[in-house]
């Protein structure tokens, strides 16, 4: 009997980015018949190994390529992506990120189903540089059979920008994998005794609100013996700002820079703290949150839409204003009694299984991509 050919995704996304590995790797894990292709130079090292290993196809995009969509680097990608849709018939086109790999999936998909993942900035930032700029990513939208957003609250803004239909597949994570049973509070990975240990993974910008995490950890610290620590885990722009602050504030003892880290470290550094922050300004979904939920931390966040959406109503933890310096410090002083901190740290991992477990997204994603492919 003749076995069926695998289903064939041609997916446009960034061949740099950690959750394209996630998505590539999860669906030739599948069986599926995976070609990825980008706009930027370079290959993230787990992509690197896919592709060398045979598990799927990558062709990364020009070394230069400037962001444009009116230069001749986006051109030859178009119709490279048009020769590969003619050669390899692809059953679906999937652009991860509406804007720029939208576009190219709009103008190359050459009659093939389209699909198009808005991932944050792509609907929320990209439209507010001007007219053109909207109306290109709606064009981009208008071209595709299916649009997804990563959070409810993203998908609204989407549906303001196209009349496609639009259904929420998250950033799941690996739950299973994150998981630490047992986790108990003011203790680290080997069992010694440590000091309670905030933390954050974000990269250091003004929009994920770092600089009001270092406020509020200061406020936390001079009111408790505790002796309380903080860990930074990531790099950005408003680092050496951060670093004199904290300098000022007489607190680096306590205050750890550990600058970026591979996605592969992530757990590692979520098993050095016992409380996770996230106060981001502006934030459409939050997958570090997610992660520090499945390996059992408690979680203070602001209500950013896509934070509060994760958090709110889990009992893992508080929400609190944005920019609320007192409100978040009070938050983290809650997390410092132990009958706080076990009961939000038991509501986490469940929290984070039962609506962002991987496997369930990927599910969700592959069946979208049968329901579209011919025959």
């Amino acid at each position: 009997m003749t076995q069926p050919q695998p289903l064939r995704v041609l997916l446009l996304a960034d061949t740099t980015s950690a959750h394209t590995l996630k998505w590539a790797a999860s669906l030739a894990d599948a069986g599926i018949d995976v070609v990825l292709v980008g706009l930027y130079a370079g290959m993230e090292p787990g992509i690197a190994a896919l592709a060398e290993a045979g598990r799927i196809r990558c062709e990364p995009g020009e070394a230069g390529y400037d962001g444009s969509f009116l230069g001749r680097a986006f051109l030859r990608r178009v119709r490279r992506v048009r020769a590969l849709v003619r050669a390899w018939q692809p059953d679906v086109v999937h652009a991860h990120y509406a804007s720029s790999y939208g576009l190219l999936g709009a103008l190359g998909s050459a009659g093939k189903p389209l699909m198009i993942s808005a991932w944050g900035s792509d609907v929320y930032a990209f439209p507010r540089r001007g007219p053109l700029f909207k109306a290109v990513l709606r064009f981009s939208l208008s071209r595709a059979v299916q649009v997804f957003s990563t959070s409810e609250v993203m998908a609204v803004v989407v549906r303001g920008l196209t009349r496609r239909p639009v259904a929420v597949i998250p950033f799941g994570v690996d739950t299973a994998g994150l998981a630490r049973p047992g986790r108990q509070v003011r203790r680290a990975p080997d069992g010694s005794a440590r000091p309670f240990t905030f933390g954050t993974v974000k990269g250091l910008a003004e929009i994920y609100g770092s600089d009001v995490l270092v406020e509020a950890f200061a406020a936390v610290a001079a009111r408790t013996e505790e002796p309380v620590r903080l860990r930074l885990v990531g790099d950005g722009p408003a680092r050496a700002a951060l670093e004199a602050r904290v300098a000022a504030l007489g607190l680096q003892e306590r205050v750890a820079f550990v600058g970026a880290v591979p996605h592969a470290a992530v757990a590692a550094e979520l098993d050095r703290m016992d409380a996770f922050c996230a106060l981001s300004r502006e934030e459409s979904f939050g997958v570090a949150i997610v992660e520090a939920l499945a390996a059992g931390l408690p979680v203070v966040v602001s209500d950013a839409p896509g934070p509060q959406e994760i958090v709110g109503g889990t009992g893992a933890g508080f929400v609190v204003r944005r920019e609320a310096v007192a409100e978040a410090a009070e938050a983290m002083g809650r997390l410092l009694a132990e009958e706080v901190w076990t009961g939000c740290a038991e509501a986490a991992a469940p929290a984070a299984r039962r609506r962002y477990h991987w496997p369930d997204q990927v599910a969700a994603q592959i069946q979208a991509y049968r329901a579209l492919a011919p025959g």
